[in-house]
């Protein structure tokens, strides 16, 4: 595996496990019905199709997505600045999309992220409302910071590089 490899991978694990951790300790205990409901819940949204998702594009504009922080976020995710930065060798300089087939498989990736980051978004608030409903205060207040970390941003993120690639392409 190469460098890129395992720390992309122990940036991901690192984050999963992390925001997952509020999830994890809500649900022992609560029954399983309505935590197969939200699962279920999350897929559908994540098997929207691409014209659907398009609604749910915040905006047209790169520097809207600049205001909320994506710059500060790309340095902590996997293929980020930080990971790229540790991975490359000195003096080498950062990953660019070389072509138009480049790019347009990069788009797939990044429509691969954001399905999965909105099913997630979908389960984590579902999960959230339901910790509310039941008095679980402070572990709901987890759930919704770990929702905001986990999905959110990394959403505002493709959303942001999808922007970016698109002006690349036309």
């Amino acid at each position: 595996m190469k460098k890129s490899e395992t720390i992309n991978q122990f940036i991901n694990f690192f984050w999963t496990i992390l925001c997952f951790l509020p999830i994890l300790f809500y649900w022992p205990g609560k029954g399983y019905t309505w935590l197969i409901v939200f699962i279920v819940a999350g897929l559908i949204w994540g098997l929207l199709p691409n014209k659907l998702l398009r609604y749910f594009q915040l905006s047209k504009r790169a520097r809207f997505y600049e205001s909320t922080g994506v710059k500060f976020i790309r340095s902590y995710v996997q293929n980020g600045t930080y990971a790229n930065r540790i991975a490359s060798k000195p003096g080498t300089a950062p990953k660019v999309i070389a072509n138009r087939t480049a790019a347009r498989k990069y788009l797939n990736a990044i429509n691969l992220y954001e399905r999965f980051h909105l099913a997630c978004m979908v389960f984590f608030i579902l999960t959230f409302i339901h910790a509310l409903v039941n008095g679980q205060y402070v572990i709901s207040l987890l759930i919704f910071i770990s929702n905001i970390i986990y999905n959110l941003a990394p959403i505002l993120l493709q959303q942001y590089n999808k922007l970016r690639v698109m002006r690349v392409l036309k």
